[in-house]
């Protein structure tokens, strides 16, 4: 993923699927200095922080 979808993504009202790794994830917080975002494995309630380009939508 693209940091400006990320970013379209996480300010949005709707709700939108996002994965990582093949799981759903929510994203809690974008950094677009390191491109890293801040994620909440939905179907563990792991966080972690990764980079954007490993989400996919």
């Amino acid at each position: 993923m693209k940091l400006k979808r990320a970013e379209e993504i996480f300010n949005s009202s709707s709700k939108i699927e996002v994965f990582y790794r093949n799981s759903p994830v929510w994203i809690d917080n974008i950094d677009p200095v390191k491109d890293n975002v801040d994620i909440t494995m939905l179907d563990t309630n792991t966080t972690l922080n990764v980079p954007i380009w490993d989400l996919k939508e």
